[in-house]
């Protein structure tokens, strides 16, 4: 790494960009598609919203890191699945199940059906 003329700022290598781009833009893709599945088990008009956000975030994916994108996306189909459940159940890793209180009480009926 090396500073600037005023030493406070410093500038990473374009490697160590580039890669903390890639990781956050997956990390922001799983979240997004978890919450998009999350709000359509629950029947919640914003899922359509979600999902459109989740196709973008993967277009820039796959338009700056098109490998990493081949290599993961028939991953995602199948994870993305496992995010979805009947509204009548209760799963303890969706957040809207688990409420504010992010699992210290699960509720005993779901928040739509």
């Amino acid at each position: 790494m090396s500073t600037t003329n005023r030493g406070t700022r410093r500038i990473e290598p374009v490697e160590a960009r580039q890669r903390r781009r890639l990781e956050n833009l997956l990390y922001t893709r799983k979240r997004v598609a978890q919450l998009a599945n999350e709000f359509d088990s629950h029947g919640l008009e914003d899922s359509s919203e979600l999902h459109l956000l989740q196709l973008q975030i993967e277009q820039v994916i796959d338009d700056e890191y098109p490998e990493i994108y081949l290599q993961e996306f028939a991953g995602w189909i199948e994870e993305d699945e496992t995010w979805l459940h009947h509204p009548a159940v209760v799963d303890l890793r969706c957040s809207l199940c688990r409420g504010p209180n992010d699992g210290a009480a699960v509720p005993s009926v779901p928040l739509a059906a």
